[in-house]
């Protein structure tokens, strides 16, 4: 979308970091070209001064999207009794403001319900890519 071919635009491969706060560094070393990573993260790095900003920079952040997830197995009902998945959603989903240091654990404002189609633009994304296959 915004015109960037990462085939020819860049020197090397994609790689890996392991972390977003090596992902910045290895970009301010000159080490990598570009860096993807959680804008709650680098904001909050930004802020707090640990990112030399005169040597990696925003040039593109993505339209919000259906991120980390919380998934329960299939036999919790089982294994605790009737209803324990849905208490444990009601818990998560019902937090608010003063639970501030709940949401904060998890960079976070709010938990939402969320349905198997919310991430259905991620998993076009990673089969475009060939992360996964039919």
């Amino acid at each position: 979308e915004a015109g960037v071919d990462p085939e020819t635009d860049f020197d090397g491969n994609a790689n890996f970091s392991g972390s977003h706060d090596k992902t910045w560094a290895l970009v301010e070393s000159g080490a990598f070209q570009a860096r993807v990573l959680n804008e709650v993260v680098w904001d909050e790095a930004v802020e707090e001064g640990r990112v030399d900003v005169s040597r990696a920079r925003d040039f593109f952040v993505t339209p919000s999207y259906f991120d980390y997830n919380w998934t329960a197995r299939g036999d919790l009902d089982a294994e605790f009794g009737d209803g324990f998945t849905l208490r444990v959603q009601n818990a998560l989903v019902s937090l608010d403001g003063s639970d501030q240091d709940v949401h904060d654990l998890f960079s976070t404002d709010s938990f939402i319900e969320s349905q198997n189609e919310n991430y259905q633009a991620i998993q076009d994304m990673a089969k475009f890519l060939g992360i996964i296959q039919n």
